[in-house]
């Protein structure tokens, strides 16, 4: 070992060469990005592709010099040391961040699809979350996307062969003292302007992007080991502000005052189905024969469903606070894993327990999973039923949790015992990816479907079979269904399509084949509840009634650094420097927009998300 590095590492001129080599592999992944998802990015002729490769450079070459920071520091120091241990640890230094950097990218390809953007560093407590189903999962994803994987394999076989004949071949230059020391100055000043991006007064950062390409282009432009560095410590909010607080107020206030009347204690039932998309559903496309969402659709025919309806975030782990207690996503890490997780905040649970409601949350995955126990637990749910309380192994699919109807068994039982009035809120999950199906409907699921057609199929049918074991229960009547979902699939990628979901209130005695075109979000679940049970105090709530269509509707979410606000007739974009307008400008819709994220930042940071 000790003579293949004193043999094959000539390191002086050896850095330049490696940095070079770093460089390629970040750039060539950028490509590989593309080739793998060409319809997630707007690139319309060659020169827009080679302008995105051209100026991803800055990105790239703000990226080589953090990941490889030690490695040019031990290399360019100008005192004498130990020659061989010199040599082991450059050669460790280089190799493990670089490959480290090539999963990353590699990893993106695919997991891109799920959530529109490059990877950043929440994904690092996600998977703190994650527990035992880890190993089971990373297997399922290789088996399912072979084809990143080998190509993964081969990219980092290259890069060490290629890092290793550089070594061999490499000079040794012979420098005097003085001149190392000037050296080690001149590249040290090298590398911090590398790392920050040029001269410019603040370094780059995933927002700068924006300067050079749309919204959809930004998770090419840019790297994933760069995403990941620029979000270690960037998990913070800050306050922006644009309105004086009586202003503020006025354009949009979070204190929303009751109904008069007395409160109709109907128990409500939140059904959050994993995945599901618009695309799926016959109701929504007028499109019967071709729908994986049979059984949803005829609901849809006997409620009031809500035709655009958007998810404020695209992962599970985002979905629920904003549907439980009305808190959007927005930043680059979720509200579960943020640094205001243990907030004081009002969730519809804290709200109905002080009208006597009684609560429980239902998830057939491992106890633990994406930190539910933890946020439900901060909600005020009185019980969370898990895989552990299912206590059943046989019906587990071997990567997530308990098979979907076999939970809805499980949670049915509970339904009809249950006394009023109650809340309960129950989270599918077999219609996330790797999309398992239970033997039993394997053969009864069309083939021709994808693999996550089937597993929307499945998720209906489950849903069905939920449907006909209470639907003769004494609390069937008295129950408000709140069916929705927490994100849209990996096959929607388009930004049109990619945060529309479903919306539907389910109770015959209030609506009965009733369409609304108004907008709405998750963070409008809770005061659509409130409204429907007639509350009659004051509470605190981000969202709006969806119901109300006086107000001037909007959804909100986050992606890639930017505020995104969809109105009727106009998309926002907002970086805390610029805004983008897709659309009619509206100087309302804008003042709302605004309005909201001054109010969001400011209260989210002053733990001033509730009335109490």
């Amino acid at each position: 070992m000790l003579k293949y590095f004193n043999k094959y590492c000539k390191l002086e001129t050896a850095v330049f060469y490696n940095i070079f080599l770093s460089l390629f592999f970040i750039t060539f992944s950028r490509i590989l990005i593309y080739f793998f998802n060409p319809s997630l990015f707007s690139i319309k002729s060659i020169y827009d592709f080679f302008a995105i490769v051209f100026y991803g450079l800055r990105f790239d070459i703000s990226s080589l010099f953090i990941i490889n920071i030690l490695y040019i520091l031990i290399l360019v120091q100008p005192f004498d040391v130990n020659k061989t241990l010199k040599k082991i640890l450059t050669f460790f230094a280089f190799l493990l961040p670089n490959i480290l950097g090539i999963i990353f990218n590699i990893i993106d390809l695919i997991y891109i699809r799920f959530t529109l953007k490059r990877t950043t560093a929440d994904v690092f407590s996600f998977i703190g979350t994650l527990k035992n189903e880890l190993g089971d999962l990373i297997l399922s994803f290789i088996a399912d996307y072979s084809l990143p994987f080998i190509i993964g394999i081969t990219l980092i076989i290259l890069f060490i062969v290629a890092h290793v004949y550089i070594n061999k071949y490499a000079q040794t230059l012979k420098i005097k003292i003085k001149h190392k020391i000037i050296l080690f100055f001149l590249i040290s000043i090298i590398e911090i302007i590398g790392i920050r991006g040029g001269l410019q007064l603040k370094p780059i950062t995933i927002i700068t992007a924006s300067k050079y390409v749309s919204i959809e282009n930004i998770p090419m432009i840019t790297n994933t080991p760069f995403t990941i560095i620029k979000t270690l410590n960037n998990q913070n909010l800050k306050v922006l502000k644009f309105f004086p607080e009586n202003k503020l107020k006025k354009i949009f206030n979070t204190r929303k005052e009751g109904k008069e009347g007395s409160i109709k204690n109907y128990n409500i039932v939140i059904i959050i189905l994993e995945s599901f998309s618009d695309k799926y559903i016959g109701f929504e496309n007028n499109d019967f024969e071709n729908s994986c969402t049979h059984f949803f659709d005829s609901l849809c025919q006997n409620g009031m469903y809500f035709q655009n309806n958007y998810a404020n975030g695209k992962k599970s782990i985002e979905a629920l606070p904003a549907i439980i207690s009305g808190i959007p996503s927005l930043q680059n890490v979720p509200f579960i894993n943020s640094a205001y997780s243990t907030n004081k905040t009002e969730s519809i649970i804290n709200v109905l327990k002080k009208i006597g409601y009684k609560s429980a949350f239902y998830h057939g995955g491992s106890n633990g999973t994406m930190g539910f126990d933890g946020f439900t637990s901060i909600a005020g749910f009185d019980k969370y039923y898990g895989r552990n309380e299912y206590n059943n192994d046989i019906d587990f699919d071997g990567k997530w949790g308990i098979f979907d109807h076999k939970f809805y068994e499980f949670y049915a039982k509970h339904f009809i015992n249950n006394k009023s009035p109650f809340i309960d809120v129950f989270f599918s999950l077999s219609s996330h990816h790797p999309y398992t199906i239970h033997p039993k409907y394997e053969n009864v699921i069309p083939k021709n479907k994808t693999k996550v057609e089937r597993a929307i199929i499945y998720a209906d049918m489950s849903l069905r079979h939920f449907f006909n074991l209470v639907k003769k229960s004494k609390n069937f009547e008295n129950t408000i269904f709140i069916i929705t979902a927490d994100h849209t699939s990996e096959e929607i990628l388009s930004e049109k399509d990619a945060y529309s979901i479903p919306l539907l209130v389910y109770n015959k005695k209030l609506f009965c084949s009733s369409v609304s075109k108004h907008i709405s979000q998750q963070i409008d679940i809770k005061p659509l509840i409130l409204n429907l049970i007639n509350y009659n105090k004051p509470y605190y709530s981000l969202g709006n009634n969806p119901l109300d269509t006086s107000i001037n509707s909007f959804a909100v979410y986050y992606k890639s650094g930017l505020y995104n606000c969809v109105f009727k007739d106009a998309c926002y974009k907002f970086n805390e420097d610029d805004l983008l307008i897709n659309g009619v400008k509206s100087k309302n819709n804008e003042e709302i927009f605004k309005a909201f994220i001054q109010t969001y930042t400011s209260e989210m940071i002053n733990n001033k998300m509730s009335l109490d």
